[in-house]
């Protein structure tokens, strides 16, 4: 990790902090408070920009210009925000309620990464990526299918011949009573997502015929089961000038991964971590 990617994390994790626990950063206590400050709770800190930054939220909302009334009530309202905060933590509230500390830890973390990754990554260096990940950029092939299904081997043997002959499943339904279509998504299916779907039997099946091509009959969990190929699209690796938008998506994803990862292997060597090994063996 740069020096710079280094103190944006660092920096970042003071400011998160600050927002989530309000109390880790306290004030002298000034006997006249400066430009920067707009106020103290408990001798917390509550800086100008945040009062100006709630200021500007109420005169967004308003058609009339400001009142002195709304500017006391914006800043009434940041100390009791305050009051309430600490109080929870005073209490033990942040570390009680599991929620909120699920809470905490993901808005810490997206602060951390968002600030840390917000500089766009060089043009060379996202094709570079994109060269080295193919697989991932990758289009699986797809296919599109009908499995028809019946407990009996005569009535599925019946219907692969009514079947071919229309393509039409409401006539073939009508009649041959026991057959019935396996619930499957009618549009076109990654061959990643084959096996899940429809067990690894029929998906070698799909694999093995053609395009317009209906298997024989297979004993399979649903009874005996006919396969149709529909349709098939080929793999396809699209060119980055196509996808840049998804590169770079992907290039965040891993650099928040990478990020995170660097963030805790630090924190966890500079703090002092007791661990009770009878409770975790």
């Amino acid at each position: 990790m740069s020096n710079q990617s280094k103190l944006l994390l660092f920096a970042s994790i003071i400011g998160t902090l600050l927002a989530i626990y309000s109390i880790m950063d306290s004030n002298k206590n000034f006997s006249s408070l400066p430009n920067d400050v707009v106020a103290t709770v408990n001798d917390k800190i509550i800086p100008s920009e945040r009062y100006q930054t709630v200021i500007q939220l109420i005169e967004n909302d308003k058609r009339d210009g400001l009142t002195d009334i709304d500017r006391k009530m914006a800043l009434e309202r940041i100390i009791e925000e305050e009051l309430l905060v600490q109080y929870a933590y005073q209490n033990g509230f942040l570390e009680a309620d599991d929620l909120l500390r699920k809470s905490i830890v993901r808005s810490v973390v997206d602060s951390i990464v968002e600030q840390s990754i917000s500089v766009l990554p060089e043009k060379e260096i996202l094709r570079d990526f994109y060269q080295d990940n193919l697989p991932v950029f990758t289009l699986d092939e797809q296919y599109r299918i009908v499995i028809l299904s019946s407990q009996d081997r005569s009535d599925i043997t019946a219907a692969k011949q009514i079947w071919q002959q229309s393509y039409d499943i409401q006539k073939l339904e009508n009649e041959i009573e026991s057959i019935r279509q396996l619930e499957i998504p009618s549009g076109f299916i990654s061959k990643l997502r084959l096996g899940t779907l429809i067990g690894p039997l029929l998906r070698e099946v799909v694999l093995s015929i053609r395009i317009g091509e209906t298997s024989k009959p297979i004993e399979t969990i649903y009874g005996y089961s006919i396969v149709t190929l529909i349709d098939k699209k080929n793999k396809i690796v699209p060119e980055y000038s196509e996808i840049q938008e998804v590169v770079l998506q992907e290039f965040r994803r891993r650099q928040r991964e990478d990020i995170l990862d660097e963030l805790l292997i630090d924190l966890k060597r500079q703090s002092d971590i007791n661990i009770n090994n009878s409770l975790s063996d």
